[in-house]
């Protein structure tokens, strides 16, 4: 199976209705008429969902290095959202990273994991269709 795979789209208008599928040999046309993206990344999608296991005010004493750690991944590309739970009771992050063992090592540097603030569960799912990319968000 090819490691990344493209569509070809032919502008005839809005819908694009012309479509063929192409894996890593395929050389893209220079034409102006023509485009393609890739479909499948390198990159995987987790959710990882935190459980507080503490109470409020000892998460309060780790949420300042905690919302840090969120920023510098956001900057680095691994975190698309993240946010509390309602009621407070933890907290959601989106992530996309390589595989799930980085993804692993950058879970063991937060704050919350390094000073057992609660628990984590991780879920790995396929990304069907991203907003981000439908509505040009990088």
């Amino acid at each position: 199976m090819p490691s990344n795979r493209y569509v070809f789209y032919v502008k005839s208008g809005p819908p694009y209705r012309f479509r063929r599928v192409f894996d890593d040999a395929f050389t893209p046309l220079t034409d102006k008429a023509c485009y393609y993206k890739e479909l499948r990344t390198k990159a995987t999608m987790h959710i990882v969902k935190i459980t507080y296991t503490v109470p409020l005010e000892t998460v309060d004493k780790f949420l300042p290095a905690h919302v840090e750690w969120l920023h510098e991944n956001e900057e680095a590309g691994r975190f698309l959202a993240y946010g509390r739970l309602v009621p407070r009771t933890g907290g959601i992050i989106v992530a996309k990273t390589k595989d799930r063992a980085e993804l692993e090592t950058i879970i063991a540097s937060d704050p919350f994991k390094l000073n057992n603030v609660g628990t984590y569960e991780v879920f790995e799912f396929q990304e069907n269709r991203s907003f981000a990319a439908k509505y040009g968000v990088k």
